[in-house]
């Protein structure tokens, strides 16, 4: 009987950790962490953005009004209320504690999955290839203070506490996720499949975080906000022609090497089909093999959010780090081409980052290629999946609509 002691496996996951992959994680935080400490202020980084909503949404301006020489605010209203305490900080104290409190949810969440489910199986060598690629495939959001780090680690929680039985906690994560982004909700979804009472608990937290910026500022100032997000969403979408300015996601592959503009609608259309596809999967797994389908959900969620979600770009795929390593852990590297060859294309655009000069329009569809690549990996696993006697016989004893997740997940998280 494999020891599911929380700390106990903790401890038993760092002390396996190989010495370079400890050397990774530090040269990244010291690494970022200083060159914020040393840079300008607005060198590479998203940050000011967001303290400037912060700023003004304590002034009551309008937050979405340009402000040269930073880049428009893009995120929803509640997040400027969300850096309104830090615009109140040097720029400089705000960046570093921003990007460590984004970190700090993306490891303890990641740590928090990992130590659920036994690490005996587990070499020091896949250990370690975790997390090298977890930390690797966070580079561009953190080291500009992007939202998807803070995101990814709150989505890790979540799916930790639902693999716990901890439903109204997990809710709470999907609706912390969410108030960055409306596509984590994704994930939310999904495991609703997997657990339909969730969705008692999902709705009303979300609501609870739609409502929240209403108690920061005045109610007619935050509704005018919300109507300014629409707006603002609406001229963006016109920029959709311009091929620098389109998605990272599924589309950019038909522009770039099939020189076809997949227009709006469809695309909406074919986001709204994978997701219905996606959930369908995840129900299917959920009848295969119950213990796996959390995983299932938290890849296919995962994947959802970039390959499909609304204006994806190259900070987006932070969200595919854990997935991507996650989906590797309990494999040989030998049986795992696929899972490489996705991981490097990954790696591709943030390796191409680190040598300045035209941008290759073709990189940008390495991504794309592989969260297809991650997508198949995980539908084969769950159709490769067998459904044992003994589940069949310990699933009429399971409560309504909750697998109880007592081992470790067949291929997956």
């Amino acid at each position: 009987m494999p020891n599911l002691d929380p700390a106990s496996n903790t401890l038993s996951l760092l002390r396996r950790l190989p010495r370079w992959a400890v050397v990774v994680w530090i040269v990244l935080l010291v690494g970022v962490i200083g060159r914020v400490a040393k840079a300008s202020p607005l060198s590479g980084t998203v940050v000011p953005i967001y303290l400037t909503a912060g700023e003004r949404w304590l002034h009551g301006e309008d937050i979405y009004a340009p402000a040269p020489p930073h880049d428009v605010y893009r995120n929803p209203p509640g997040v400027a209320a969300f850096f309104a305490p830090l615009s109140l900080l040097p720029p400089k104290t705000a960046a570093i504690l921003w990007r460590l409190f984004g970190v700090a949810l993306y490891v303890t969440g990641l740590l928090k999955l990992l130590r659920q489910a036994p690490v005996e199986a587990a070499t020091s060598r896949q250990l370690g290839l975790l997390a090298f690629l977890a930390a690797l495939l966070i580079i561009p959001s953190f080291n500009n203070g992007q939202v998807n780090v803070a995101i990814i680690g709150s989505l890790l929680h979540a799916t930790a506490d639902f693999r716990r039985g901890h439903l109204w906690r997990a809710a709470a994560w999907i609706a912390f996720a969410s108030f960055f982004k409306i596509y984590p909700l994704a994930l939310g979804l999904l495991f609703c499949v997997v657990a339909p009472r969730f969705l008692v608990r999902l709705v009303p937290t979300i609501v609870v975080a739609a409502l929240l910026p209403f108690a920061c500022q005045q109610s007619d100032y935050v509704a005018a906000m919300h109507n300014r997000l629409v707006e603002f969403l609406e001229l963006e979408g016109h920029f959709r022609a311009i091929l620098t300015r389109a998605p990272w996601d599924w589309t950019i592959i038909a522009r770039v090497w099939f020189d076809v503009q997949i227009s709006k609608d469809t695309s909406q259309l074919v986001s709204a089909a994978a997701g219905l596809t996606f959930a369908v999967v995840v129900g299917f797994a959920r009848w295969r093999r119950p213990e796996a389908a959390i995983g299932t959900a938290f890849s296919l969620g995962c994947i959802w959010m970039t390959l499909f979600g609304p204006a994806t770009e190259n900070s987006t795929y932070t969200l595919l780090a854990p997935a991507a390593a996650l989906l590797m852990l309990n494999r040989p590297w030998y049986r795992q081409p696929v899972g490489l060859a996705a991981a490097t294309l990954l790696a591709l655009p943030i390796l191409r980052g680190l040598f300045p000069s035209s941008e290759v329009m073709p990189l940008r569809t390495a991504q794309p290629f592989a969260a297809i690549l991650l997508l198949g990996l995980t539908v084969s696993d769950v159709l490769r999946s067998r459904r044992p006697v003994e589940m069949q016989e310990a699933q009429a004893l399971l409560r309504p609509g909750f697998p109880s997740i007592t081992s470790r997940e067949a291929g997956g998280v």
